[in-house]
């Protein structure tokens, strides 16, 4: 039985992990399971980082949306898949669910889990959830490229023209702060 807070992400799931330590599941190390979302065979590895404490102990990794599953599939050099545009909307991984709004696909991947009887239980936990500054909405880790500068050069600079409301307008304005404080 593999828990999870996010069944839309099973689409992209590329692995599921236990602790190599685990005497439950040693039978279980290096043989394949299938996806029950998309039928793919994925590996069942073994990792010390997987938490022998931590609910079933068993953990599907899911690249593109974890850090701690990012950092495992480097490790193992796995596939880095996402199944979430930057739109919050499903993609074409999630197959029949492609283009709904992700939280409106959920409730829908639930319901299906449970009509193929693949769905053991719900459970209410406290679950530790990232909310962004700007929005206010959950922080959902995507893949994607991103560049980072060196601003010190240009610190004195780009203050004098955020500072003149003329030159460089912030929206919203609190976030002046935040560049002020660079």
């Amino acid at each position: 039985m593999i828990a999870t807070t996010r069944p839309e992400t099973i689409y992209a799931d590329v692995a599921v992990f236990v602790n190599p330590n685990d005497q439950r599941y040693l039978k279980y190390h290096n043989q394949m399971v299938i996806n029950p979302l998309n039928n793919k065979l994925i590996p069942i590895l073994v990792d010390e980082y997987i938490d022998m404490e931590f609910g079933s102990a068993v953990m599907k990794c899911t690249p593109g949306h974890d850090h701690n599953d990012y950092a495992l599939s480097k490790k193992y050099q796995l596939e880095e898949l996402s199944c979430i545009n930057f739109d919050g909307t499903l993609n074409e991984l999630a197959l029949e669910f492609s283009g709904l709004d992700l939280y409106e696909a959920r409730e829908l991947i639930v319901k299906k889990l449970i009509s193929e009887d693949k769905y053991v239980k719900f459970e209410e936990i406290t679950s530790n959830v990232g909310y962004s500054d700007r929005s206010n909405v959950i922080v959902q880790p995507l893949l994607s490229k991103q560049w980072f500068l060196i601003t010190t050069k240009f610190v004195d600079e780009i203050k004098k023209l955020v500072n003149n409301e003329d030159q460089i307008k912030i929206y919203p304005k609190r976030f002046l702060d935040t560049i002020n404080n660079w």
